[in-house]
């Protein structure tokens, strides 16, 4: 019984850290514009760590993780100077219906929430240390959700809208050889 008082505790703790938001999407809207390259979003599961590199803003959404990722992904549609890259945890491919589940329908689901966006996957840590690196100089909204399946966070990685690495390399070659 003890045991359970202190687990309450604990996650209530945690929620009450995060800053809450009774309108989570106002929020990020009201961010968007001011976020650019290297600036990442994260819509993360209850499980995910509490990040905290100075550059990490942590919202409460209590709200079911693909429902977040849908409504982030047709705002940023909305802001011309940003484009997504998504990262998943390549862990999310190999855990069993029989230890999550629900795992199988989350992964059909969000296979349709992403269709047609560039997607990378790397492991879970690998990403964390992106995260970690990337709140150190620029910043990263961390939207946490009620979800609870395991390596199902999805990691926003926001890129120029209207440049690109091509560009940019041409670019980089003729500030070389003018």
């Amino acid at each position: 019984m003890e045991k359970v008082t202190i687990r309450f505790f604990q996650a209530r703790s945690y929620l009450e850290s995060v800053r809450a938001v009774t309108d989570w999407f106002k929020e990020l809207e009201d961010r968007l514009p001011t976020l650019g390259h290297r600036n990442w979003l994260a819509i993360v599961d209850m499980a995910f760590p509490d990040l905290v590199a100075p550059g990490i803003v942590k919202i409460w959404t209590n709200a079911d993780l693909l429902r977040v990722l849908s409504d982030c992904l047709r705002l940023i549609q909305r802001f011309p100077h940003i484009k997504p890259i998504l990262w998943l945890d390549r862990e999310l491919d190999f855990v069993r219906e029989e230890e999550a589940p629900g795992i199988s329908q989350y992964r059909e689901n969000l296979k349709v929430t992403l269709e047609k966006l560039p997607v990378k996957q790397e492991n879970h840590e690998d990403i964390i240390k992106r995260l970690d690196e990337a709140g150190r100089t620029f910043t990263v909204v961390l939207l946490k959700t009620r979800t609870c399946l395991p390596y199902s966070s999805v990691f926003v990685e926001l890129e120029c809208g209207y440049w690109d690495k091509t560009r940019e390399s041409h670019l980089r070659e003729r500030l070389v050889s003018p």
